[in-house]
């Protein structure tokens, strides 16, 4: 028999629909990344464990109203409020590993675009950090009690390990002040590089719409206070929907700042050709080696003995649809830091010296090559 509740019914539909929200996100990113600009990286790989998670999030929090989330204990009998319990608990772990593997991703996507190394320590604390704590309260959930069976059965004799609620508060606190970080070290990032204000504000803007994930994970740290209340499954309701939300706005922003080049596509109808727009500048992305390899076919002008040959190439894996976040930032970080040896348009001029030198009685064909770059 159904025990669930109307309270439930809408945890249901709220959660949901933003697992498919998300889906429709990380959709479009995974499209981007490995149809318009050809470059999938872990960063998609772990947005889309996150998006995994979320689902599976939503699962068990189904199974819990199925069985009476939402619901004082008075109105249930007390192995209905044991198994709602039971399989909240289990979402609510999932959702603490969903949370750190979504703040990787963006860590990893900033990873692609920062150069300089202190940048990229306090990325990879950030990552390392939230990690640890999120899987160590993710397993402290279970560990909490002897046995683990009466964390949700109160009837089983057991005791109690540690009190789980300060460990909550740290991590969801902890997470949040990584998202503000996550947010805030664009702008730092930006600061210095020689661009327009505008172009500098949109750009530090799009890669800081984590304030918004900070802003919920402030609110659902305020409401893990439920954790030490008597009706359970009805009080931490709003904690689960603050999480589901959290776990969206993350998936959000890790989406939104890469699929500029898909929004290019889809307004100009094609991929973009040099030719479309003569005055762009196409921005790099990450090519596959093969990419990196390739030059356009080399153009030779042949005239005569003694004149010289002359052969102009350049690296073409630049794509002019990509025009995200990461490739601005990157590429203007590189004219910083790396200015004269900046990964863009390159230019070698080849050239070839035919002649012909006597040996006795014979003229012999000969030929000198040299390069030259840009």
């Amino acid at each position: 028999m159904s025990l669930i509740t109307s309270l439930g019914i809408t945890t249901n539909w709220v959660m949901w629909i933003e697992a498919l929200i998300g889906l429709v996100f990380v959709l479009a990113r995974y499209y981007t990344r490995k149809f318009v600009i050809h470059s999938v990286g872990w960063d998609d790989y772990w947005i889309i464990i996150s998006l995994v998670l979320f689902f599976l999030f939503c699962a068990f929090t189904t199974a819990s109203s199925f069985s009476g989330l939402g619901a004082l204990r008075k109105d249930l009998d007390p192995a209905a409020y044991s198994m709602a319990m039971k399989w909240e608990l289990i979402g609510q772990s999932i959702c603490i590993f969903a949370i750190p593997t979504s703040k990787s991703s963006v860590a990893l996507f900033l990873l692609r675009i920062v150069v300089n190394k202190w940048h990229r320590y306090i990325l990879w604390f950030c990552i390392v950090s939230t990690v640890i704590a999120g899987c160590t309260s993710a397993i402290g959930i279970f560990f909490q009690c002897v046995p683990v069976q009466k964390i949700w059965d109160p009837t089983v004799e057991g005791y109690y390990k540690l009190k789980f609620i300060y460990m909550g508060l740290f991590t969801a606190g902890w997470s949040s002040l990584m998202d503000f970080v996550l947010a805030l070290l664009p702008w730092h990032v930006l600061w210095s590089l020689n661009m327009k204000r505008k172009e500098k504000y949109t750009v530090a803007i799009g890669l800081s719409l984590g304030v918004f994930a900070g802003a919920c994970g402030i609110v659902r740290t305020i409401l893990l206070q439920s954790l030490n209340a008597e009706e359970y499954i009805h009080d931490t309701v709003p904690m689960v929907l603050w999480s589901s939300t959290k776990l969206l706005v993350t998936i959000i922003y890790a989406s939104v700042i890469v699929l500029r080049p898909l929004y290019v596509k889809i307004r100009r109808g094609s991929k973009a050709d040099s030719s479309d727009e003569p005055h762009s500048f196409p921005l790099p992305d990450y090519p596959s080696k093969r990419k990196l390899s390739s030059v356009e076919p080399e153009t030779k002008i042949y005239q005569g003995v003694g004149m010289t040959n002359t052969t102009s190439s350049a690296n073409k894996h630049n794509d002019p649809t990509n025009t995200s976040e990461e490739s601005i930032l990157r590429e203007l970080r590189e004219d910083d830091f790396r200015f004269g040896t900046k990964q863009g348009i390159r230019r070698t001029d080849a050239v070839t010296v035919t002649f012909e030198a006597k040996n006795g009685d014979k003229f012999i064909a000969c030929e000198a090559r040299g390069e030259g770059h840009d």
